[in-house]
């Protein structure tokens, strides 16, 4: 899968599907994606709505709380989309897609999250689903 084939699958045709697999050029080229967007959608909303830092929540006016939330809210959906591609990605090596929780266990749980997403997928179908990188077999309609 190429860089844009993964983006496109993972922000049109399955932004929000927690169902399925994910090969890891898909999750990869995405994860490349996203850094490069999470660095360009945080310094262009920091230009268009700086918050400056005060010293009492009171002194906060209900302007300053939406350009915080104009941000939360982005990156909030950002985060659904990654969350489905991991757990399509851990579907791929036959693990249910609640073992991208491990990432909160400190070191180890990170150490074992990357080692399973760098892991080739299970051959064939599994119980989640067909092989991302099998191709389509077109019956042959010579007799």
């Amino acid at each position: 899968m190429t860089f844009l084939e993964s983006i496109k699958t993972c922000l049109i045709d399955k932004p929000f599907t927690f169902s399925g697999r994910a090969s890891r050029s898909e999750y990869w080229w995405f994860v490349l994606f996203y850094f490069f967007i999470g660095f360009l959608i945080d310094s262009v909303l920091e230009t268009l709505f700086p918050f400056e830092k005060k010293e009492l929540a009171s002194q906060y006016s209900t302007a300053d709380w939406v350009n915080r939330l104009i941000p939360l809210a982005i990156h909030f959906v950002i985060l659904l989309v990654v969350s489905s591609v991991t757990c399509r990605r851990l579907h791929d090596i036959n693990r249910s897609g609640w073992w991208q929780l491990i990432i909160f266990v400190p070191i180890v749980g990170w150490i074992v999250d990357l080692y399973w997403m760098i892991k080739k997928g299970t051959p064939g179908p599994n119980r989640f689903g067909e092989d991302p990188l099998q191709q389509p077999q077109f019956m042959n309609t010579e007799t």
